[in-house]
């Protein structure tokens, strides 16, 4: 029970982690075909108002986050340690983008936008996605917990970011009823599930080196006695996610699927399909990141 309530602790932490990083990675997703795909003046407005999607869950994920801090006088600590602390830099970075990203929401509804302000405003937003989450991966990468300071720590959130981020992404898109080529939405999910499968060879070279780790008083791997059942609905959960995305989300992009993978649904159903899709994919995350706090080892004689 100890891993398990050390987890149960974090809980807000590990909200954080399984939203925020696939919604800033949607954000940059939409943005980026809004402002150089080929959607007219009236879809570029639709889908830049429906990116308050994944920016919601992003910012959900880092209010959560901030009860971690104990009172709000703890926020100065924070903002002292910008530069020297990796905690710090993932709180600056995730409220740089969050708060450039909700201006950039607020502008889309302007009259008359211009449109070489937002493109530049796009690439600056994708540049801050990218830093935060890098910041975030790059966060729990602590030297002093020997089972987090390994290669797959940053690796993983990154992976795991670029496999929900597109699902998100497809879900903004039908949400605003904005129609992209088939080509783009097909290379978007082609992207995301090389992602996801990366991400699953990851977690499992990652529960392959909790064996060679312990502290004085326990191994690495009976922290997570249940991770292998974990990764299986983790595998399971997403390969289902996908699946749904490619049957009934974006039906027709692949048309040398089995029969029963592909076909035309409407609208109301796609749209319906790629929440079920998303929540389902969010649900199996969220059990990984619980995982890796339970996991929590130091070098020292407790957990």
């Amino acid at each position: 029970m100890g891993s398990f309530a050390t987890a149960l602790e974090e809980l807000t932490l590990v909200v954080f982690t399984t939203l925020a990083p696939a919604g800033v990675c949607a954000c940059v997703i939409v943005a980026v075909a809004a402002m150089w795909g080929t959607a007219d003046d009236a879809e570029r407005a639709r889908l830049q108002h429906m990116c308050s999607i994944p920016l919601f869950l992003s910012m959900v994920g880092l209010v959560m986050s901030s009860t971690h801090l104990g009172t709000p006088t703890n926020a100065l600590y924070v903002v002292d340690g910008i530069g020297r602390s990796p905690l710090s830099n993932e709180v600056a970075a995730c409220v740089l983008f969050m708060g450039s990203s909700g201006m950039f929401w607020l502008y889309s509804f302007a009259l008359a936008p211009r449109a070489p302000l937002q493109k530049a405003w796009t690439i600056a937003n994708a540049v801050l996605g990218v830093v935060c989450v890098v910041s975030i991966a790059l966060a729990y990468n602590s030297p002093t917990i020997l089972t987090w300071s390994t290669p797959f720590t940053p690796l993983s959130v990154c992976l795991e970011a670029m496999a929900g981020g597109p699902l998100l992404a497809l879900l903004v898109f039908r949400a605003s009823t904005v129609r992209f080529s088939d080509v783009v939405e097909r290379r978007l999910i082609t992207a995301g599930f090389a992602c996801f499968v990366a991400s699953v060879v990851l977690l499992v070279a990652q529960y392959a080196h909790l064996h060679t780790l312990a502290s004085g008083v326990v191994s690495a791997v009976a922290l997570v006695p249940g991770y292998p059942a974990v990764l299986l609905a983790y595998v399971v959960g997403g390969a289902v996610a996908y699946g749904l995305t490619v049957r009934h989300v974006a039906s027709g992009l692949f048309p040398k699927l089995p029969s029963f993978l592909s076909g035309a649904e409407g609208l109301g159903s796609k749209l319906a399909w790629s929440i079920v899709a998303n929540a389902l994919f969010m649900v199996v995350l969220f059990a990984v990141r619980f995982c890796f706090y339970m996991m929590h080892l130091t070098y020292g004689i407790g957990f």
